[in-house]
C-alpha cells in the first residue's frame, strides 16, 4: 500500500498515526511501514516540504483491503485526519515482486511470514461503506 500526499497539519496526522498503532490493526493483519514518510535526499525533480510517500507491507492484498475497510479504521482512525483535512492523500495498492536472482544470497527469503490468514480477515469487522468482498 503506498500512502502519497500533502501534509497541512503534521499534529494531526502523529495523531492519527498513533490511532493506528493503539489499533493494533496492522499488528493483526502483518501490516507495517517500510519507510518513512520525508525523504532522507532528493536524487531528480523537487519534493514540497508538505509532500510524503509512506509504503505500508501487508502479507497479501485481502489483508490490506482488510485493514482499510475496517470498521475501526473508516469510522473511528480515518475521521482523525479528515475533519478539518490533515493531509490530502491518493493510497494505492501495489503488488511485490520477487527479488531477482542476482540478490538471491544478499537477502533473506522473498516469503511473507504472515501468510494470509482467512480467519483473521473474518474476525475483523467491515465498515457499512465498505464494497463486497
Amino acid at each position: 500500500m503506498v500512502v502519497e500526499g500533502r501534509t497541512i497539519d503534521r499534529d494531526r496526522l502523529i495523531a492519527y498515526g498513533q490511532a493506528i498503532r493503539e489499533s493494533g490493526l496492522y499488528a493483526k493483519l502483518g501490516g507495517y511501514y517500510l519507510n518513512s514518510p520525508r525523504p532522507i535526499a532528493v536524487l531528480e525533480g523537487t519534493s514540497p516540504p508538505e509532500r510524503s510517500v509512506l509504503m505500508v507491507r501487508f502479507p497479501c492484498y485481502a489483508h490490506a483491503r482488510t485493514f482499510w475497510y475496517s470498521a475501526k479504521y473508516q469510522d473511528e482512525i480515518i475521521p482523525l485526519r479528515s475533519n478539518p483535512l490533515a493531509g490530502t492523500f491518493t493510497v494505492t495498492i501495489h503488488a511485490e515482486v520477487p527479488p531477482p536472482a542476482y540478490m538471491a544470497d544478499r537477502i533473506g527469503s522473498d516469503n511473507y511470514l504472515a501468510p494470509q490468514v482467512p480467519e483473521i480477515v473474518e474476525s475483523i469487522p467491515r465498515s457499512k461503506n465498505a464494497p463486497p468482498k
